[in-house]
């Protein structure tokens, strides 16, 4: 599998390094091709699929190059929006989008609609989410955060939207901290006068996203139109296996 890399920061780094560290099993071991930074011309060399680990600012820019071309890619960078992206992409090309490449926290975002349950049935307690990011990292809330509260509410019949304000009726508290060299924790918190429950995922190491955009990149390969991490953990739970993604 070659894969193209856009960005040449810390992620771009990580993917490197995983692959260097990948292991020749039943498949082909993956080969980065190219990277190139913002402002690089992208390099005429065959590639199966590309993965955007550049900033916000450029995505639209290299989805519309993987629309063009019809190469797969899997978009791991956050702060960015657009709203016609499935008319966009259409059949053109295979597109996964994920603020967050944890095969972990995609796992949580499935399971974060059971808090949002829990607090339908006990309305006597709320729901929260806490994230927390290293100090250079730009966006607030996350692009995870900001998954996990719509996953919760859209599977509540008591929340209609989310805030990163004051606390609102009928709105998750998203609160972000950014400080220190945290690579990423996300905690979903449900607390009640008699009781609390916490779900929480801390990425130990960014070699975690580098290992789900592997997964996401052998996953897209032959696809076309709009998909998620959670497409992923449907296939899993379906097929039994990442060997099987």
């Amino acid at each position: 599998m070659k894969i193209g890399i856009f960005g040449a920061g810390k992620l771009s780094g990580a993917i490197a390094e995983e692959v260097r560290q990948a292991k020749s099993g039943s498949g082909a071991k993956p080969e980065i091709v190219w990277v190139v930074d913002q402002g690089d011309t992208v390099p005429h060399l065959a590639v199966d699929v590309a993965i955007d680990a550049s900033t916000g600012s450029a995505v639209r820019e290299h989805i519309e190059w993987a629309v063009k071309t019809g190469i797969p890619l899997v978009v791991a960078a956050t702060g960015w929006s657009i709203p016609n992206l499935p008319e966009l992409v259409s059949d053109r090309t295979g597109l996964l989008v994920a603020p967050n490449m944890s095969i972990g926290v995609a796992f949580m975002k499935r399971m974060s609609s059971i808090m949002a349950l829990l607090a339908d049935l006990d309305r006597s307690g709320e729901l929260s989410i806490f994230e927390h990011h290293h100090s250079q990292k730009k966006d607030a809330p996350s692009g995870t955060a900001i998954s996990l509260a719509n996953a919760c509410v859209q599977a509540s019949s008591r929340y209609k939207g989310w805030t990163a304000g004051p606390a609102e009726p009928f709105s998750i508290s998203v609160v972000s901290l950014r400080s220190g060299t945290e690579p990423g924790y996300h905690q979903i918190l449900f607390d009640s006068p008699l009781e609390t429950l916490t779900l929480s995922h801390r990425a130990r190491d960014r070699r975690v996203f580098a290992k789900g955009a592997l997964v996401a990149c052998s996953w897209i390969l032959g696809k076309k139109g709009v998909f998620s991490m959670d497409d992923i953990v449907e296939s899993l739970i379906r097929e039994g296996g990442v060997s099987n993604a």
